[in-house]
């Protein structure tokens, strides 16, 4: 007990976890918008590049993720937003949104084209169709790819410690202060290594109603 006391002790953890909160949370919810609707438009449209486009989806994370680290950091250095959270969230999103691309389409996949059609006959547009019939059978997509998305960022080192600085800090590159050159904290890092895993239990727990609903939601008409 005198480790979490110790630990949470420190001035700068709450601000850590406030910190790695809010870049999870944005990563997750522009990873998961932007994911349900490219997946929607590479499941149900034909376009030119379409093949292309999903093949570098699946080509994504055949590299490591330092080769875009560097030319990432340029870029963001340009505009002047290495040390904010939001270069942390463009990088976090930039590592998840192919997964979550890829899952969302899966799920639009498994969402029968006749539904669609149906309300369509009944005079929904194609955009009430998607928000009406299309969007409440994929709860439990969302669901998945809400979570899949927050655990990717929320436990992310490489560009945070890269691109954060000071007031930025997140927790995973925080607990990397309890080492030094003679002396590391064994019992900080592990009372801090599982208090950090709290949040995704939570966020589990809060989602897995829609793991359920998913299945049968929008599927009745009334």
């Amino acid at each position: 007990m005198e480790w979490y006391v110790e630990a949470l002790g420190g001035s700068n953890v709450v601000r850590w976890f406030v910190n790695s909160l809010i870049v999870a949370l944005a990563t997750a919810l522009i990873s998961c918008t932007v994911g349900t609707l490219a997946g929607y438009a590479l499941a149900r449209f034909v376009f030119p590049g379409r093949r292309f486009f999903m093949l570098l989806l699946v080509s994504a994370y055949l590299f490591p993720a330092i080769l875009l680290l560097m030319p990432l950091y340029l870029m963001l250095s340009n505009y002047r937003l290495v040390g904010t959270l939001p270069a942390i969230v463009l990088a976090h999103v930039a590592i998840t949104l192919p997964l979550a691309t890829y899952l969302m389409k899966s799920f639009v996949e498994s969402v029968p084209r006749e539904l669609e059609e149906a309300a369509l006959v009944d005079g929904c547009g194609p955009f009430r169709t998607f928000l009406r019939v299309t969007l409440p059978l994929l709860r439990t997509g969302l669901a998945t790819t809400l979570l899949f998305s927050f655990i990717l960022s929320w436990d992310e080192y490489l560009f945070a410690s890269a691109l954060s600085q000071g007031s930025t800090t997140t927790a995973p590159v925080g607990i990397q202060t309890f080492i030094s050159s003679f002396d590391v904290r064994w019992g900080a890092i592990m009372a801090l290594g599982t208090l950090v895993t709290i949040p995704v239990l939570v966020l589990f727990v809060a989602l897995q109603k829609n793991f359920e609903k998913g299945i049968t939601a929008g599927g009745v008409k009334g």
